[in-house]
């Protein structure tokens, strides 16, 4: 299938219409209209055959013979014209089977392949000792000239959103990695907590059930240890302490706020000495 360019559009922009003859369209499945160049490559595995079954040409490697019916040209009889037909018939029906958007963005190998693969499966069922070797697209694929630059902006958009697309996921893998991180960061931090508590409500435990004990052998004396060991844990933070007895009566005097010497009263002691 040739590629040609269409006529510019008509009048308010309107479509021009297609003429198979010249334009040489293939349908999608989904009723978009295609351009392509097809070329397949072909040997003859049976020479016997191939020359009884075919009207070949008396130079092989030549153009096919031109039918003539009373000095008009009817068209090519021969090999190669057949292997040409038969090759735009597989293009025609597997491409009715294909969305435009497979043919031109997502399934470009598989769409080629059906093609191939219908094609030879017709010349096979042919029997004319021809097998085909290769079935390619010559160039791109295209759309109709006039509808082109739409195709060419939604190219855009789907490079954009792939884009977009792996931006997101790097965003997605970073996030989450740094969640983990963050993550097993605060469990651990949890589990020293726990660790670091319940070793001291053990210790707890174990000291007030040593105390228990104690108290219960002789009250009065565990009272009065644990009274010396309170009293001793409260005087260890004053700097100046007094103790004082039990004893009554009496009177005791305790200068707490001493006063500094003033600097007129130094002078005068320096002196009398």
């Amino acid at each position: 299938m040739d590629v040609k360019e269409l006529p510019p559009p008509g009048m308010n922009n309107n479509l021009p219409g297609l003429n198979p003859a010249r334009d040489r369209y293939l349908l999608t499945a989904d009723a978009n209209i295609i351009h392509a160049s097809w070329s397949a490559r072909f040997q003859i595995d049976k020479p016997e055959l191939y020359y009884q079954s075919l009207r070949v040409p008396a130079d092989p490697a030549g153009p096919d013979e031109i039918v003539v019916d009373d000095g008009m040209e009817l068209g090519r009889r021969g090999p190669r014209t057949l292997l040409g037909k038969m090759l735009e018939s597989a293009i025609i029906t597997a491409t009715a089977g294909w969305t435009v958007d497979e043919i031109l963005y997502t399934r470009q190998t598989e769409y080629r392949q059906a093609v191939e693969r219908l094609y030879r499966q017709m010349v096979e069922n042919l029997n004319i000792g021809v097998s085909i070797e290769e079935v390619r697209i010559n160039g791109k694929v295209m759309t109709p000239a006039v509808t082109q630059p739409f195709f060419d902006a939604l190219t855009a958009a789907r490079a954009e959103q792939g884009t977009m697309i792996d931006k997101a996921h790097e965003y997605g893998v970073s996030t989450a990695a740094q969640a983990s991180e963050e993550s097993s960061r605060i469990i651990a931090g949890a589990e020293n907590y726990r660790t670091m508590v319940v070793a001291n409500v053990k210790a707890e435990s174990l000291y007030f059930e040593s105390f228990l004990q104690e108290y219960n052998a002789n009250p009065r004396t565990a009272l009065m240890s644990r009274y010396n060991a309170v009293l001793a844990e409260v005087l260890s933070g004053i700097d100046q302490k007094f103790v004082l007895g039990a004893k009554t009566g009496g009177k005791v005097w305790l200068k707490l706020n001493q006063e500094v010497p003033k600097a007129a009263d130094k002078n005068a002691a320096g002196e009398k000495k």
